[in-house]
């Protein structure tokens, strides 16, 4: 069976969902210190590759490899963490697709706008970072997006092509403490539109696309820590000695060894 780059897109988002909520719920038996700030806000800059579709003759491809990327992304959002390895945020994304001087395509210039709602997972605590580094982090994200989408080919005076999309994404942000209120982020994100029947270029799409669009993201940007106290969730580690003790079926959960003592009477208990 071929797979799409999309459905690959759309697999690698379910599957980013399936181990996210296999964790969750043990997750949230471990809530973060209540003197954490869990609440961010993030701006970004950055450059867009549009993978597909495109008509003939159309493309965004820079005029070679050496050439200077565009600056035609923009995004930012709020981010909130549950816990200290899972979050929800919301963002706005702005992208500019236009063919590039000197690559050979014919003249078009697009706009989409889109916002998103997406679940974060900390991968730097996953893969215990703070080992080898107290300011490095990595986090994963995932989630659907709503989208309108502006064309025009040919000149100016045209009527612009205007379409509403919607689909999914998932990326993943390296991130740099510069001090506890201000993070470096890099971010790369793949963004799908399920529907799409325009071609990026603003003509019609053809039916072998499968009505499906392709967007790359890669930006730099900046993190600021909201809230009065000192920390972020991000940065605050939970101890196996706050692992709060959990009654289960004829077992418990100890405070300190994060262990099931097996008991021989099927009833609650503490070890």
């Amino acid at each position: 069976m071929k797979f799409t780059n999309s459905k690959k897109l759309g697999i690698a988002l379910s599957f980013f969902g399936i181990f996210s909520n296999s964790l969750i719920g043990q997750e949230m038996k471990q809530d973060v210190k209540s003197n954490v700030n869990k609440w961010s806000f993030e701006i970004n800059f950055g450059t867009n590759r549009a993978v597909r579709p495109f008509g003939t003759g159309y493309n965004s491809n820079e005029k070679d490899f050496l050439s200077s990327p565009s600056l035609n992304h923009f995004d930012f959002g709020f981010r909130y963490m549950l816990n200290s390895k899972f979050g929800i945020k919301t963002d706005f994304g702005f992208d500019a697709i236009t063919n590039k001087s000197g690559n050979g395509s014919l003249p078009f210039k697009s706009m989409q706008s889109r916002f998103g709602i997406q679940g974060v997972f900390d991968l730097g605590k996953v893969f215990e970072f703070d080992t080898f580094s107290k300011s490095i982090g990595l986090l994963a994200h995932g989630g659907i997006q709503f989208s309108q989408f502006k064309a025009k080919t040919g000149n100016e005076t045209q009527e612009a092509a205007v379409q509403t999309n919607g689909g999914y994404m998932i990326g993943i942000t390296p991130q740099i403490k510069l001090s506890e209120r201000t993070l470096l982020t890099l971010d790369f994100t793949a963004l799908s539109n399920v529907r799409q029947r325009l071609n990026w270029d603003g003509t019609e799409s053809a039916r072998e696309n499968n009505l499906a669009g392709l967007l790359y993201t890669s930006s730099l940007g900046l993190t600021f820590y909201l809230g009065k106290n000192e920390k972020h969730s991000d940065w605050v580690i939970a101890s196996k000695s706050e692992v709060a003790t959990r009654p289960c079926y004829g077992a418990s959960i100890t405070s300190t060894g994060g262990r099931c003592c097996r008991l021989r009477r099927s009833q609650p208990a503490t070890c």
